[in-house]
């Protein structure tokens, strides 16, 4: 089995399995009678417990050159850590079982795609192009949950994310190891990162997107409800986001090459949809937004990881996206949550969306402070490439 085939796969199996546990969890806590604020701290969980393992695997990663091995344990602990959400229930302290389940799942789910995004980016694959099955199949499974669910039960969620880890394991069996670093280079190499001007402008970029990516997408259905829109149209909304964002991953490199500009597009992106969100108040209108605006999260993505590991030292490729990934989706999303819920309980959901455009264009505008001028291939010349 080629990368792309191999890599593209493990995005596909992962965003598919991973597409029921973020989308639908919630709703199974609900069945089982648990309150706003259990679920609330249960998110909180995975959020921290996260936070502060990503970049403890990276160190490791890149030190032990274990990237095949973590990402096999990963998916291995994982597949067993959701599993005791089904098996709450059956014990008195079901709150404190699927707490424990939860941290578990916390700790060992961090490494997985920063690691993946890692190990693609050292071959020759086209990231862009196996990236967008992720998205696919998160668009797709989805779908496929919400109407699986209604006749099957919440609890399938957590069972074919299991049985998706199990398939990760066979598929990414066979990716080769790679060479330790000795501990005093990832230490050299540690300073040279974290004393990079662009490295750390990536990330304050990165937390300011951060902050309004996943709440943004949290209070979504609110918001079209609170319009006059039915679950329906947000389904669609999502549906029509989800394509133009698996497009947007295969082609946006043959369009905007520099990666500290895709990075704003990413993030300016991401202000002009909440700023439609804030101004415009017809589901039809925002639906057909997503046309455009539903390159955001790839464009953003897209160019974080590459720039990350443009910047980053040989030793520390593995570090460089799990402290990316901790400073958008831990410490940002974190941070977002919690302001999203203020602002929503203080001014409404859709006045939310304009205060969130404003963070999301302050970060499009640190990203035009960067100064590396590292760019992406075509994927014309990555073609050539391979052909060579």
């Amino acid at each position: 089995m080629d990368d792309s085939t191999r890599f593209s796969l493990i995005y596909f199996t992962y965003f598919a399995a991973l597409s029921g546990f973020g989308t639908f969890r919630n709703v199974y806590l609900e069945d089982i009678g648990m309150t706003g604020f259990e679920m609330g701290m249960l998110g909180a969980i995975i959020t921290v417990f996260a936070v502060v393992a990503q970049p403890v695997w990276g160190v490791v990663t890149d030190w032990r050159g274990a990237q095949r091995e973590i990402l096999l344990v990963a998916a291995a602990v994982t597949a067993v850590a959701v599993l005791f959400y089904p098996l709450g229930p059956r014990f008195e302290a079901t709150f404190l079982v699927i707490a424990f389940g939860t941290m578990l799942y916390a700790l060992f789910h961090a490494p997985i795609t920063p690691i993946t995004d890692s190990l693609v980016l050292s071959t020759s694959t086209f990231y862009g192009r196996v990236r967008a099955f992720g998205s696919l199949a998160f668009g797709l499974g989805s779908l496929f949950y919400g109407f699986a669910i209604a006749e099957l039960g919440s609890s399938l969620i957590f069972y074919l994310y299991s049985v998706g880890m199990v398939a990760l394991i066979a598929i990414a069996w066979n990716i080769p190891s790679r060479e330790e670093n000795p501990i005093d280079v990832v230490g050299r190499e540690a300073v040279e990162l974290f004393t990079s001007r662009d490295y750390i402008l990536l990330l304050a970029s990165a937390f300011l997107v951060g902050v309004t990516l996943l709440s943004g997408n949290d209070f979504f259905s609110v918001y079209m409800r609170d319009i006059g829109g039915t679950d329906a149209t947000t389904g669609v909304a999502w549906f029509v986001l989800t394509l133009v964002e698996v497009a947007a991953f295969v082609y946006l490199f043959r369009f905007i090459r520099r990666y500290r500009l895709l990075l704003a597009l990413g993030a300016f992106a991401y202000a002009a949809k909440y700023a439609v969100y804030f101004f415009v108040s017809d589901p039809t209108l925002i639906v057909a937004s997503h046309l455009l605006t539903g390159v955001s999260f790839a464009a953003f993505y897209l160019a974080a990881v590459s720039l990350a590991n443009a910047l980053a030292p040989t030793a520390l490729k593995s570090t460089a996206q799990t402290v990316l990934w901790s400073a958008t989706f831990g410490i940002g999303a974190g941070v977002g949550h919690l302001l999203a819920g203020h602002l929503h309980d203080a001014v409404g959901v859709q006045a939310m969306y304009g205060y969130l455009a404003v963070i999301a264009a302050a970060g499009g505008l640190v990203a035009l402070l960067i100064r590396s001028d590292a760019a992406g291939v075509s994927e014309e010349s990555e073609a050539l490439v391979s052909r060579g």
